[in-house]
């Protein structure tokens, strides 16, 4: 069932991409467009979505399209949805992308309709590159850091008091001490990350 609310910005069948298409709606729940693959226009290309850079979906871009077909777009059956569970929050569409793909490893990643790649303001493209970097990086896990952290030092305990076992020398309670390290070394991973952090948003 093609949207009535989907406008095309129809290719010159000639000229162009081998791989054509555009992105007509981006909402909270939903990324609709089409794309065809001019070498092959009985064919239907398929949809990769992407949400912050990873694989949410593949759809099959083999909706009918009234618009398509009165404009004499091939069969005009080029058309896609796909549903964003859970939905995104309002100003940040730019996390969903869409790319063709063909069956042969051709892609085209899909802007949205009108759009030209220079046509954002610089500052939304300033934006989308940070989240995209950002997205990209390893962001420090201070609970994983912390029990790689515990487990070395228990074992280095474990060696220390295989070595000492038949000397009398007292020694701290070895959870007491355990507990101390342990919690030095959540306070520095936490503060590690607020300053990686704030470095990243603060102008």
């Amino acid at each position: 069932m093609p949207l009535a609310s989907e406008q095309a910005d129809l290719p010159v069948a000639t000229v162009g991409p081998r791989v054509y298409g555009v992105v007509d709606i981006v909402r909270p729940t939903r990324i609709a467009g089409w794309a065809i693959d001019r070498s092959d226009s009985a064919g239907s290309v398929d949809i990769d979505v992407r949400r912050e850079g990873k694989l949410l979906a593949t759809v099959r871009a083999d909706r009918p399209r009234r618009d398509l077909e009165r404009g004499g777009v091939g069969t005009g059956r080029y058309g896609f949805v796909c549903d964003l569970d859970p939905p995104i929050q309002p100003g940040f569409e730019f996390t969903v992308t869409a790319t063709a793909r063909t069956a042969d490893g051709t892609t085209c990643e899909l802007k949205k309709a009108g759009q030209k790649d220079d046509a954002r303001p610089t500052e939304l493209r300033l934006v989308e590159r940070i989240f995209e970097i950002v997205s990209q990086s390893s962001v420090p896990d201070p609970v994983r850091d912390l029990a790689a952290a515990i487990e070395r030092i228990e074992m280095v305990q474990a060696r220390l008091e295989a070595a000492l076992g038949g000397m009398d020398a007292p020694r701290l309670p070895s959870q007491t001490g355990l507990w101390i390290i342990a919690g030095l070394s959540l306070a520095v991973a936490l503060t590690s990350l607020a300053i990686g952090l704030a470095s990243m948003w603060l102008p």
